[in-house]
């Protein structure tokens, strides 16, 4: 399949608007897991630099003595955490675009996850609607799709 450069934002059409209208936080992050996996190899079979990578074996955070299962190599959204999540998305699938058939080929070799992280200030989360191009794209990188709602109520001081 021939990568395109098309930004799915542009074709949001109904999308994800209603974000915009609420206070929300959000994150989007593309993740390759594996107990085999070795976070510098993918960097140099990719020539991307992750957000993130871990071993199996490493804290999960300092503070915690829980350690990763597997080993994982991680790209984050770099747009305002007050956008969209479509952008997010869209971000984080161009970067991927430079290097596609390698990350394909990687998604078939180990588990692959997008994961979109909305921190919602409301007490209703915000609709959702993606595009079918953008969800063919995500299917042939072979991700599942991660959707996590944290629904805070009112932000401190407000």
């Amino acid at each position: 399949m021939t990568r395109s450069t098309t930004s799915w934002f542009a074709f949001r059409g109904k999308g994800c608007s209603a974000i915009s209208d609420m206070r929300a936080e959000i994150e989007v992050r593309y993740t390759l897991f594996g107990a085999e996996l070795l976070p510098d190899a993918i960097t140099a079979a990719t020539g991307l630099l992750p957000t993130r990578t871990w071993r199996k074996g490493d804290l999960v955070r300092p503070n915690l003595l829980r350690c990763h299962e597997e080993s994982g190599w991680s790209i984050h959204s770099q747009v305002s955490e007050s956008d969209d999540l479509i952008p997010h998305i869209d971000n984080v699938l161009q970067k991927l675009r430079g290097c596609w058939s390698k990350m394909v080929e990687l998604g078939r070799q180990y588990e692959a996850e997008l994961a979109c992280i909305i921190y919602c200030y409301e007490a209703q989360a915000p609709a959702m609607h993606f595009e079918p191009g953008m969800l063919s794209e995500v299917a042939e990188l072979n991700a599942a799709i991660d959707i996590d709602f944290y629904c805070l109520g009112e932000r401190d001081g407000e």
